[in-house]
């Protein structure tokens, strides 16, 4: 996406991506607000690996945007050849948000085995003015 001039065009309110006819090759069709067809661009896959994947946070079902009715963006839709990018939220994709949320997440996913396995014994809390799950305060952790 980075390379079309989709991203920065405020008019473009969704990018249908029709990559599963050709593997060489993704189809980038622009639609603005009404679902009125304003733009096409194309972007060569060198490499099978370079493809453009779904990424659900983007998909128009999952953010729940609006598709006008009799719209082209309907139809395109309708064809069920590709998905549909809400721009409105790839816009405000923030990376590094992304990847603090993702870290405490797997964090979170682990931290049962690790205080199971001794590689976490007690949790410091900003809310319980720093006294660990344990009930041991700070300084008596050290």
């Amino acid at each position: 996406m980075a390379t079309t001039s989709f991203i920065t065009d405020g008019a473009v309110a969704a990018v249908h991506v029709a990559g599963t006819v050709r593997s060489d090759r993704v189809v980038l069709v622009a639609f603005d607000h009404e679902g009125a067809l304003i733009g096409r661009d194309t972007i060569a896959i060198s490499q099978p690996s370079h493809g453009l994947d779904v990424a659900i946070e983007f998909d128009h079902d999952f953010t729940g945007m609006t598709v006008a009715g009799a719209s082209d963006l309907e139809k395109a839709i309708a064809q069920a050849d590709g998905w549909v990018i809400d721009m409105r939220a790839l816009r405000g994709y923030r990376p590094f948000d992304d990847r603090r949320e993702t870290q405490r997440s797997v964090f979170l996913a682990h931290l049962g085995d690790m205080v199971s396995s001794g590689q976490a014994r007690g949790l410091l809390s900003a809310q319980d003015g720093g006294t660990s799950t344990d009930g041991q305060s700070h300084a008596e952790n050290r």
